[in-house]
């Protein structure tokens, strides 16, 4: 008869050489808290003369919205410092392409 429990325990397992598939009980902490300001580089487009657009490059302030555990990383909402508003709405951004500010 099948059942939908482990045929393993994690101790078995170990010993066996298979690596277990859970999530770190005790994550570490983030970076960042919900209000913290912090930077993050973006791309925004320029019209030029003659029709041309340029992509510029630069960094611009955030404030955290929220903040989730995707199991190895943080991720965070962000709200655009200048303007009040949602960074790209519900996006999430990875932790490691924040900087303090």
């Amino acid at each position: 008869m099948a059942t939908n429990q482990p045929s393993t325990s994690i101790e078995e397992q170990l010993k066996s050489g298979v690596t277990p598939n859970y999530v770190d009980p005790i994550p570490r902490e983030s970076h960042f808290e919900v209000n913290d300001e912090c930077r993050m580089r973006v791309v925004s487009e320029r019209s030029v003369a003659g029709g041309k657009v340029h992509r510029i490059h630069e960094y611009r302030s955030f404030i955290v919205r929220d903040k989730s555990n995707s199991g190895s990383n943080w991720q965070y909402q962000l709200v655009d410092k200048l303007t009040g508003q949602p960074h790209k709405g519900e996006e999430w951004f990875p932790e490691g392409v924040l900087k303090d500010p």
